[in-house]
């Protein structure tokens, strides 16, 4: 069980937060923990979607699946850096079982932090912090 009071403390309150993944379950899910949190706007949706929206939306962190179709996550965080030329924020890739292939590429990537699925809500709230620099 969390020991974080849900009701009392939010500490991503004003987050804008972008979420690139397949899963519909991990959307749900991290959608659920960043909004609990005090996340203010999260955006989700596949890699060629949010390639599109995310310029415009100007988050401050990005969450981005390892294991997308057509393209994986560090593809994805490539594609925004370099061909769109998108101001990169903070990015956690996360990733199933195969930490060895999701991590190769992610330095290169932009990659500030990993979170293993399946996550617990604590451990999203702490890398998020983390990321962006706050006190864990």
């Amino acid at each position: 069980m969390s020991g974080m009071n849900w009701n009392h403390n939010k500490p991503l309150s004003g987050l804008r937060s972008l979420l690139a993944t397949d899963r519909q379950l991990t959307r749900e899910l991290l959608i659920t923990v960043l909004k609990a949190a005090g996340a203010d706007q999260v955006m989700t949706g596949s890699a060629p979607e949010m390639l599109a929206a995310a310029p415009g939306f100007a988050p401050d962190v990005i969450f981005a699946e390892f294991d997308m179709v057509p393209i994986n996550g560090n593809i994805f965080l490539h594609h925004l850096r370099f061909r769109q030329h998108c101001t990169m924020p903070s990015i956690i890739l996360f990733h199933e079982t195969d930490q060895q292939a999701a991590l190769s590429g992610a330095k290169e990537s932009g990659v500030t932090g990993a979170l293993l699925i399946p996550f617990k809500p604590d451990s999203v709230i702490r890398m998020t912090r983390k990321v962006l620099g706050q006190k864990v």
